[in-house]
């Protein structure tokens, strides 16, 4: 009686299938994920209308800006394409894969796909940007 060559058996496996998250799980990582700077960058800016001051207002409104711009940077691109999970998805079980080979992606790609993405939360980055008008608001209420 012969035993089959390692090599034969793992090429009669069937391919790797991944099993696709739920619209649930996805909306719930995706909000996780934003809620953790956009909480950060709000607290910082409620803390700091409290003096009412606008120059100390913006100031605190541009640097937890920038600190949520690199904790999505880091959450989205770098986390998530060494490890297939952002925080959002690792608390929800869910996992970023390639559908070919089952591993996660490269994290550079993903990190530079969501550069233009993540700088959308500078103020006043654009005259279009949503953000642009909250800026535009502190900058009245303080006045």
């Amino acid at each position: 009686m012969s035993v089959p060559h390692l090599a034969t058996q793992l090429s009669q496996q069937a391919p790797y299938a991944p099993v696709p998250a739920t619209y649930g799980q996805r909306v719930g990582g995706f909000l996780i994920d934003i809620g953790i700077p956009m909480g950060v960058v709000f607290t910082v800016l409620i803390a700091a209308l409290i003096p009412r001051d606008r120059t100390l207002a913006l100031v605190a409104y541009a640097l937890s800006a920038v600190v949520a711009i690199i904790f999505v940077l880091w959450n989205s691109g770098y986390r998530q394409g060494r490890t297939g999970q952002s925080l959002g998805k690792r608390a929800l079980g869910v996992r970023l894969v390639a559908a070919a080979h089952g591993a996660p992606g490269d994290y550079a790609h993903l990190t530079v796909a969501l550069a233009p993405t993540a700088t959308e939360l500078l103020p006043a980055a654009s005259e279009l940007s949503p953000m642009a008008t909250v800026g535009s608001a502190i900058a009245r209420a303080c006045s």
